[in-house]
């Protein structure tokens, strides 16, 4: 187990998943990833797992990876028994942006689209991104601003990925799709 000190999610790591409970007598935990496929965990060779009530973040080797649903039961190197992997239930997996695959044109990160800026194709500010949640057929983007929540579905006839400074995503809101979500913020 080799400390990172302070490092989180920015340039160099990335949020992939996070524990939910030990698994079994060998140190193995399951984990709830929010990758689209599980599988892709078994191409990591090292997880940053990083627990905030603590305040640390520790990389581990990755022994062992096999999916369970949307999840993924991890074995780590140096976790080993059960109370070993309890320690880390809660905690958050993370990667090196290196250890990555070339995402083809119209794919992204979600944790790339945190925070960024939303307007519609009028110029209208909605807010920033908060947070994403996939439906099975599409993610939906959670935008705050304006004293309100918008559901944007991440879909490419409604939504341009702007390279300018700001990360800008533009909205092509359909017809009635703004006002229904600020009819449901009442």
């Amino acid at each position: 187990m080799t400390p990172v000190g302070d490092s989180g999610p920015g340039d160099d790591l990335l949020l992939v998943g996070r524990v939910t409970k030990a698994q079994g007598i060998r140190g193995e935990v399951r984990a709830y990833t929010f990758s689209r496929s599980p599988d892709n965990f078994k191409r990591y060779t090292a997880l940053f797992v990083r627990c905030p009530e603590r305040g640390d973040c520790r990389r581990y080797a990755m022994q062992g990876c096999r999916s369970k649903g949307e999840n993924v039961i991890l074995a780590l190197a140096g976790i080993a028994t059960r109370s070993d992997a309890e320690t880390l239930v809660g905690c958050e997996l993370l990667i090196d942006r290196r250890d990555l695959t070339e995402l083809r044109p119209g794919e992204y990160y979600w944790e790339d689209l945190i925070g960024r800026p939303v307007v519609t194709d009028s110029g209208q500010p909605l807010g920033v991104v908060s947070e994403l949640f996939a439906t099975g057929a599409h993610d939906v983007l959670v935008v705050h601003g304006r004293e309100r929540e918008y559901l944007i579905p991440v879909i490419d006839e409604y939504l341009t990925f702007t390279e300018d400074p700001q990360r800008t995503l533009v909205v092509t809101p359909v017809a009635g799709l703004l006002d229904m979500n600020e009819e449901s913020a009442d």
